[in-house]
């Protein structure tokens, strides 16, 4: 589960359909809080997920 959890942040965050900032926290808070509720490792996702959503503010 935490690939497939994984992999739809991935997809939100690289969409081009998803312009808004705030689109992608949400996305991402929701995503980390499925994480953390199935006590999934993310440390490293985190930080990467953390960078797409910088780069977009770019």
């Amino acid at each position: 589960m935490t690939d497939e959890v994984q992999s739809l942040l991935v997809s939100h965050l690289t969409s081009e359909m998803t312009t808004s900032v705030d689109d992608l926290v949400y996305y991402t808070n929701f995503a980390f809080s499925t994480l953390n509720w199935i006590d999934a490792d993310y440390g490293l996702f985190y930080e990467d997920a953390k960078n797409m959503i910088v780069i977009n503010m770019v």
